[in-house]
């Protein structure tokens, strides 16, 4: 009877540790065709590119050791591709890589393809994550998009997220397009009132910038400061460039004065 008992129980084992390697091995199966590319730091690179799209895995770094430059896998039947929900122009401009984009749109891509209000995002996207970087590149990338016939569609939107990156380049693209330097945006807060947060060298350019384009540092918002107070209120005494940020603003020669009160936001302010 226990010797039985004894062969009952092995069966049992058996079955179990039979179900659960298999298990496993469906599992690991599973993994292997759902991988994905992910970095490891400090060194390793991408571990792996299994599955990715091609494009998208030349953007990683999978298929070339200079992929700023080499070109892309890219065909006109593959460059209004979507991974997810984002199309390849949207993940070209997230990664930064101008290259990539302009053989995307050689070969046909639509950015009306892409998600909607998307053409607006990839400038913003761009503006604030990749400003100017390698040179040139941002203004390259805005005339890339209006060659393509797709038109900036909030430009005061955009001169906002210039001046909270601190991106002088893209302040001086919206200026030959008539962007107004002293728009009022919510609570009353100038293109300004974004930029002395902080002081860094980009910040400072951007600041002289939009002074020189008749960007008024004495206009006040909603709460009555205006952009120098609020830098000498954030900035005073915490950063070393401070006096330079406050040299720059002080050089406005326009004809408003400090005091001036601060208008409402404007239509379409954000």
């Amino acid at each position: 009877m226990d010797t039985l008992r004894w062969a009952s129980s092995m069966r049992i084992h058996f079955r179990c540790f039979y179900f659960i390697a298999l298990l496993v091995t469906i599992l690991s199966g599973c993994a292997a065709k759902s991988s994905t590319p992910f970095y490891a730091p400090g060194g390793g690179g991408w571990n792996t590119c299994k599955g990715v799209h091609p494009v998208l895995a030349h953007l990683q770094g999978c298929q070339t050791n200079d992929w700023m430059h080499d070109p892309a896998p890219i065909t006109r039947k593959n460059a209004n591709d979507k991974v997810g929900n984002q199309c390849l122009l949207e993940l070209a401009a997230n990664y930064g890589n101008l290259n990539v984009f302009r053989q995307l749109l050689r070969n046909g891509a639509d950015v009306r393809l892409c998600a909607t209000g998307y053409a607006q995002r990839f400038r913003e996207v761009w503006v604030t994550n990749h400003c100017d970087y390698p040179k040139g590149s941002t203004e390259e990338f805005f005339l890339l998009l209006e060659s393509s016939g797709v038109e900036i569609s909030d430009k005061q939107g955009l001169l906002k997220t210039a001046a909270i990156a601190g991106c002088p380049v893209a302040v001086r693209f919206l200026a030959a397009r008539n962007v107004d330097m002293n728009w009022a945006y919510e609570e009353g807060l100038r293109p300004l009132h974004y930029v002395v947060n902080m002081a860094s060298e980009e910040k400072i350019e951007t600041a002289r910038i939009l002074v020189n384009l008749g960007a008024n540092p004495y206009l006040r918002s909603q709460n009555g400061e205006s952009a120098i107070d609020r830098g000498r209120r954030i900035l005073s005494g915490r950063a070393s460039n401070w006096p330079r940020m406050e040299a720059v603003l002080s050089t406005y020669t326009g004809n408003a004065q400090p005091g001036v009160p601060a208008d409402r936001p404007q239509a379409g302010a954000r």
